[in-house]
């Protein structure tokens, strides 16, 4: 059978996916994947970049897709090489980022016969891909699916809730092109397809205004597909007289205004028992709240919540009375048009407390995690985006910055909170064009140690800042730490784990501009002006201080 076929099948394929809006791809080198790699190749209208490690590779597509929102393309050989894929394409489906995932396979012939690199790719992601295609070997009339095929692939990536999907292509011997592959012009820039999203139906749009009417009201903004809706629910805060308890991820919080409704540290005065009036319902727009504290109150409350989401539940607790399944800023501007302020006036004194906590801060007891994490923030320009590792970086962020003067975007892996990727997740970011700071753990720099090599490669205007507390610094917050419950022989060998590594040394070794910062005050001096290219800052916290640091400053907005 001639080579011909399946390279004019993943041609036509690549040319669809391009002209459905698709400008990226992250490929990795491999001998089944050939047809594939040539074809996107010859393609001028998308950009390339190659990973030799498809972990790496993947969560890299992960956070191209998060700082663009376009589908990024993601291709490999077949075998282990797709399985590497599979943590970047779970945390996708759980924080709804579209990709489109192109894997080679080995035709069915060579299946259940011991072939090497072979394995069952059918359904390979299980539910965590939005929607699964096999192609089956590519004959001479395949092409014809090709642009139905690419445009069902992008839509379903986009269209809510956003994810992955997942197009398995076999392939057969030859590999290679028996005519030379005539190289593809860009085309002019074309738009993705468009999809419909989900709008509230007029019963769910009374209900919820007439709650909002009738009741002290606080609003929960978390991370949301659109970056627009932080801002549609401060007005309707501000409509209201609402309060907003803002997640790190959501535009509401460093929204570069000092807005009236925003409660900056509500994890704080939550956590620190202070007296003030509680909401008489919820409105809950997004994804889950960082904070446990907030979400472990909200639940206690026991008053109506309303919870709008954009095609998945978020709702742990399981204390949402309502559900509307509708585009969250979309529902939040039509809901201010329905609104008015009770009768009765919250927002100030929760304002109040808000701007006393944030004097109280100036307890954080200097070299402390909370330290570090506000100068982190303090020195993130408008410009530049900040990606917070999803374990303890995230929490502080949450926990301890309050209003600034200039907007900040944040990005986080919060969709399945694991910690591996982070750094190929910053890289992806960066090449969508901003200067990207990282505020990341010790742990979860080691467990994306390999992506050191692609960053150092990398010209991207991009800095890691690591956080070495020896270990698992966020256990220290977890009964796991109680010797009473867990001996300390357990808890330190098994749990926290103490490495003694340091990462700037590591990152040296991969040619990366390293630096370990002695002081707080290095690492503010070292934060100032842009970064020309790629570089890591580490500086070290004394190991299981983090919740003396957090009692302080408690004891001090208690008193």
């Amino acid at each position: 059978m001639s080579s011909q076929p399946q390279f004019a099948f993943c041609s036509a394929l690549v040319d669809a996916l391009v002209a459905n809006g698709v400008r990226h791809a992250a490929v990795s080198p491999g001998s089944r994947n050939t047809p594939l790699l040539v074809a996107l190749g010859a393609h001028r209208g998308i950009d390339l970049t190659v990973h030799h490690d498809e972990r790496t590779g993947a969560f890299f597509a992960l956070g191209l897709a998060k700082a663009t929102g376009r589908p990024t393309v993601l291709c490999c050989t077949s075998g282990t090489a797709a399985t590497e894929y599979m943590p970047a394409i779970t945390e996708a489906r759980m924080a709804h980022v579209p990709l489109v995932v192109l894997t080679a396979d080995r035709p069915p012939e060579l299946q259940d016969r011991g072939a090497p690199q072979t394995i069952n790719q059918t359904n390979l992601y299980g539910p965590s891909a939005k929607w699964f295609y096999d192609t089956g070997v590519p004959e001479t009339d395949a092409t014809a699916d090709a642009a139905h095929l690419a445009r069902q692939a992008v839509s379903t990536s986009i269209e809510a809730p956003a994810g992955p999907v997942h197009i398995n292509v076999p392939l057969r011997e030859p590999l290679v092109p028996s005519e030379p592959i005539v190289p593809v012009p860009a085309a002019t820039a074309a738009a993705l397809p468009t999809v419909t999203r989900p709008i509230a139906d007029e019963p769910a749009l009374r209900s919820t205004a007439e709650i909002i009417r009738e009741k002290r009201v606080a609003f929960i903004a978390g991370q949301t597909p659109t970056r627009n809706a932080g801002s549609a629910i401060l007005e309707l805060a501000e409509a209201s007289d609402g309060i907003v308890f803002a997640d790190p991820q959501s535009d509401a919080r460093f929204n570069g205004a000092d807005h009236p409704r925003l409660v900056s540290l509500g994890d704080l005065l939550i956590a620190s028992g202070v007296d003030l009036p509680a909401p008489e319902a919820i409105v809950h727009f997004g994804a889950i709240h960082t904070s446990k504290p907030l979400n472990e109150w909200i639940a206690a409350l026991g008053v109506p919540l309303i919870h709008v989401h954009n095609g998945q539940w978020h709702d742990p607790l399981g204390v949402a009375t309502s559900v509307v399944f509708a585009e969250p800023a979309t529902t939040a501007t039509q809901l201010a048009k329905l609104a008015q302020p009770p009768a009765r006036s919250f927002a100030e004194q929760w304002r109040v407390a808000d701007d006393r906590a944030s004097s109280s801060l100036t307890a954080i007891p200097p070299g402390s995690e909370p330290d570090v994490a506000r100068t982190v923030v303090d020195a993130m320009t408008s410009s530049s985006v900040l990606v917070a590792g999803s374990s303890m970086p995230i929490r502080l962020v949450d926990s301890y910055a309050v209003r600034r003067n200039s907007p900040l975007q944040v990005i986080s892996n919060r969709g399945a909170n694991g910690i591996d990727g982070t750094i190929a997740t910053t890289l992806g970011v960066a090449a969508a064009g901003p200067a990207v700071t990282a505020f990341i753990g010790d742990l979860t720099a080691l467990a994306d140690v390999g992506s050191l090599a692609a960053l150092a490669t990398s010209e991207a205007s991009v800095t890691l800042v690591v956080l070495n507390n020896d270990g698992g610094g966020i256990f220290d917050f977890l009964p796991q730490s109680d010797e009473t419950r867990v001996s300390s022989d357990v808890y330190r060998s098994l749990i926290k784990v103490p490495h003694g590594l340091s990462l700037a040394a590591i990152a040296s070794g991969f040619g990366l501009d390293a630096t370990r910062a002695a002081t707080v005050a290095d690492l503010r001096e070292l934060l100032t002006g842009q970064a020309k290219g790629p570089r890591l800052i580490e500086i070290d916290v004394a190991s299981g201080t983090g919740p003396q640091a957090r009692l302080a400053v408690l004891d001090a907005i208690r008193s």
